[in-house]
């Protein structure tokens, strides 16, 4: 599934795609025409996403359990992903996180790739919120929520979370 907005496509990635992305992800960029420059694929992050490839595989909902790749249409470059952390809940919130990398920020690029997956999901009927936590002073992923839409509708030891309709 790709989504294309001014100047970025979104891709939802495969579980093959997502098991490529952190093993050979060298093959992956030749074959999709892009280089990664999003958050570096270490670590917990690697780990994270290799989670969301074994819960593909089981058959877990694509929408919700992969990521979706960032890449910026006029240079090639995979900047960054955002991703939904599981199915909506029972009152059909969605929450979404994000990362980009740190080369390609301040560029408006998350903002308009979560302002586009943001209006596709909430076109589901599965969903009628998406919702997202900001940590303590992370001011730039706030001023992210904030353009697209998103209200701040609870604080948590610090956290705030948003939602958006």
């Amino acid at each position: 599934m790709k989504i294309k907005t001014y100047r970025l496509d979104l891709h939802l990635l495969t579980e093959p795609q997502l098991r490529q992305l952190v093993n050979k992800i060298h093959i992956m960029e030749a074959d999709m025409d892009f280089v990664y420059q999003g958050e570096p694929l270490i670590g917990g992050f690697a780990d994270y996403i290799l989670s969301a490839a074994n819960a593909l595989q089981n058959g877990a909902n694509c929408v919700y359990s992969s990521f979706w790749l960032i890449i910026c249409r006029d240079t090639r470059t995979a900047v960054g992903m955002a991703s939904f952390k599981g199915n909506p809940d029972e009152n059909s919130n969605a929450e979404i996180g994000y990362g980009l990398g740190e080369a390609h920020r301040g560029n408006g690029f998350m903002t308009e790739a979560v302002t586009a997956i943001c209006t596709w999901t909430l076109q589901r009927n599965d969903v009628s919120a998406i919702i997202a936590e900001t940590e303590p002073d992370n001011d730039a992923s706030e001023k992210v929520l904030e353009r697209c839409g998103f209200v701040v509708y609870d604080k948590v030891d610090g956290c705030k979370w948003w939602k958006l309709r």
